[in-house]
């Protein structure tokens, strides 16, 4: 129940928050922008061999992706169509799985990805090539890419950024100065959420709830507003893991009452309806979630697939597949997988049933996401 608390939130991704771990937090890991970039030790490559990976010339895009990843999987489209788009000899793109060989090409050689995939695909079933780039710099999230220019990690984050990153280093507007300076202040937005994460579980293990909520406290607090945030969201469940179910009512109350943040009425709505609540406020969960769709401009699908999370958890399957439906018309295709995955369940009660045809509105460009 402690996982599940903190696992509707943040908490994600972090470097290990106890033990050595929490004593390394604070400290910078040993790669990082700047950092020379290693030699790949990759063996085998699939699709083709890279030109050159030698790390003193051009520009390098090494991107780790997992097949069990379904936003990774997609990477490799979104990668090769980047590749093609820059189209500039200067710039090799590769993506790295720890799987192997026998069991990626497979993959590679069937639909979506059959064809379609045209950059070098590293296999590192040994992890030697991961543990240099993901393992030294605290990433843990897939896919991940790393940018190496002139023989140095210029920048670390999702392929979906990649575009002006790659264009800036390529025009010679790239500061890697600045970017060390956000790569330290996001250091140490990590560290407090780390912090918190560890005080967090060790009481909550205890049972000392009022220490929970004190931390709770600095939270909403914090300067940071996404933490803050997480910190208000927080409160709700804490309150509820407290017994104080009441008051926990109360604080999503005051929640919904002044925040615009649609978002924040989305995850609100999934927790007030989640089994944290013995007894879920569904009335008062469909009211948060009708906020979010109605504070997106019903442009958003994941306030919708929060909206039929909630139906569904309340009994009203058919509203929720209508809700869903919608959802799936405004998804990318990272939300479409889960939407398809959600509809197979609800309609034919498994995940492996035949997921219903694609709906025929198109599919906008993922909103752009500030780079790690």
């Amino acid at each position: 129940m402690i996982a599940a608390c903190l696992a509707l939130f943040m908490f994600q991704g972090l470097p290990p928050a106890s033990g050595e771990g929490a004593q390394r937090v604070a400290a910078r890991p040993p790669f990082t922008i700047g950092s020379a970039m290693p030699a790949l030790e990759v063996k085998t490559w699939l699709v083709r061999q890279p030109k050159s990976l030698d790390n003193s010339a051009g520009v390098h895009v090494i991107s780790f992706w997992s097949s069990a990843v379904t936003p990774a999987r997609e990477s490799l489209l979104t990668l090769s169509k980047l590749a093609a788009v820059i189209g500039d000899p200067r710039v090799e793109v590769v993506a790295i799985t720890t799987e192997p060989a026998e069991a990626i090409a497979p993959l590679l050689d069937s639909p979506p990805l059959q064809g379609r995939v045209t950059i070098p695909v590293g296999c590192d079933p040994d992890f030697s090539s991961y543990n240099q780039f993901m393992t030294s710099s605290w990433q843990k999230s897939l896919p991940t890419a790393f940018v190496v220019s002139g023989g140095q990690v210029q920048w670390i984050g999702s392929p979906r950024q990649l575009e002006p990153v790659l264009r800036a280093i390529l025009d010679g507007r790239w500061s890697t100065d600045a970017r060390r300076e956000d790569a330290q202040r996001e250091l140490a937005l990590r560290a407090r959420a780390a912090e918190f994460e560890e005080g967090i579980r060790v009481h909550l293990d205890r049972k000392e709830y009022d220490q929970v909520m004190a931390l709770v406290a600095r939270m909403e607090a914090d300067p940071d507003a996404g933490l803050a945030r997480e910190g208000s969201l927080l409160r709700v469940a804490m309150l509820q893991q407290a017994g104080k179910t009441a008051e926990a009512l109360e604080s999503a109350r005051a929640l919904m009452q002044r925040s615009r943040d649609w978002v924040v009425h989305a995850e609100l709505a999934r927790t007030l309806a989640s089994e944290l609540f013995a007894k879920p406020d569904f009335s008062l969960a469909l009211m948060a979630a009708l906020g979010g769709t109605r504070l997106c401009g019903e442009k958003e699908a994941l306030a919708f697939i929060a909206l039929a999370e909630v139906q569904a958890r309340s009994g009203q399957r058919d509203h929720a597949l209508k809700t869903l439906e919608r959802a799936a018309a405004l998804a990318t295709p990272e939300e479409r997988d889960f939407i398809d995955e959600r509809l197979a369940l609800w309609k034919y009660g498994t995940d492996d049933a035949k997921p219903p045809a694609a709906p025929t509105a198109p599919f906008p460009p993922a909103p752009p996401v500030a780079a790690p």
